[in-house]
């Protein structure tokens, strides 16, 4: 039990550390000059697929069949499931507001809760379910100036972000025996695919460039694969619940970096976020609310 404890705990760093990698994504994207969003977000999944590729070769000593192969179909469906969260989490913020879009998105700890449960048979504590409530409190604080029942289409689109995510993070705890990094490289290519519908144009100022493989070499990509390993070690209702910290240190680092100055509320709401996030990995020391634990003991590193 000791050995699985450890494993959950360093689960727990690697998904915090992971939602605060991704919090710096829109302090970059406002970096950017003058790059349309599709032409930013092709950029920025071909760099995060390169980064990946290449991550997966040296981890696989220059193998790269093997690896894909391993994943099987798990690779391509939760690539999808990852690109079509993030395709429509950017058509979403076009038809309603941020803050609809946050507190749809929101919901998705529920969904992973219900399907971890359903599908992999992953059991709920009553800490958890404090924690995701708390959380979910504290989205809507900090949203709540801006939430409005416009744009319809929209909020449809904001909660096939959160349900997307979850699937994703459920594919991600059923292929935990094995490497999932390949699932990257095949949400790069569903990503490259659908920014080449949106994008005007590939042209790119080299400046814009150098932020773009920023964002995917660098931020995407160290973000997403902290992920994929926290993955292995934490149940699905409580993963993406860690990852919240993007919605709270986001608009902090767009407040120090170019002076988007956060409201009170938004504050507040992440102060109580924070608290969640905190209640959660104080679970890591216990390991006490988990789902099959046997089983995640046993999963090598």
């Amino acid at each position: 039990m000791s050995g699985y404890k450890e494993n959950y705990a360093r689960g727990v760093a690697l998904v915090v550390a992971a939602g605060l990698v991704w919090s710096t994504g829109g302090m970059l994207v406002r970096l950017i000059d003058e790059a349309a969003s599709g032409t930013i977000a092709f950029w920025r999944a071909a760099s995060m697929g390169a980064a990946v590729l290449l991550v997966v070769m040296l981890r696989h000593r220059g193998r790269v069949v093997a690896p894909f192969r391993a994943v099987g179909w798990l690779g391509p469906v939760g690539g999808f499931l990852i690109a079509g969260a993030s395709t429509c989490f950017v058509f979403a913020l076009g038809l309603t507001t941020v803050s609809n879009v946050l507190f749809l998105q929101s919901a998705s700890p529920f969904i992973a809760a219900v399907l971890g449960w359903a599908l992999l048979k992953e059991r709920i504590g009553g800490g958890t379910w404090l924690a995701i409530c708390l959380a979910t409190a504290g989205v809507t604080i900090m949203v709540f100036d801006g939430l409005q029942q416009a744009g319809l289409l929209g909020n449809v689109l904001g909660v096939l972000t959160g349900v997307f995510f979850a699937l994703y993070t459920v594919a991600l705890r059923s292929g935990r025996q094995i490497d999932m990094l390949p699932v990257l490289c095949y949400m790069s290519l569903w990503a490259m695919g659908a920014a080449l519908i949106m994008a005007p144009t590939l042209a790119i100022s080299t400046h814009d460039l150098l932020i773009c493989v920023l964002l995917g070499a660098g931020q995407l990509a160290l973000g997403s694969a902290l992920y994929v390993m926290g993955s292995r070690h934490v149940p699905a209702s409580q993963i993406i619940l860690l990852t919240l910290l993007e919605v709270v240190l986001g608009p902090v680092w767009a407040w120090i970096a170019v002076g988007e100055v956060p409201t009170a509320l938004s504050l507040a709401g992440g102060a109580v976020v924070i608290c969640a996030v905190l209640i959660q990995a104080a679970l890591a020391r216990r390991a006490g609310e988990t789902v099959g634990v046997a089983a995640v003991a046993t999963t090598p590193d």
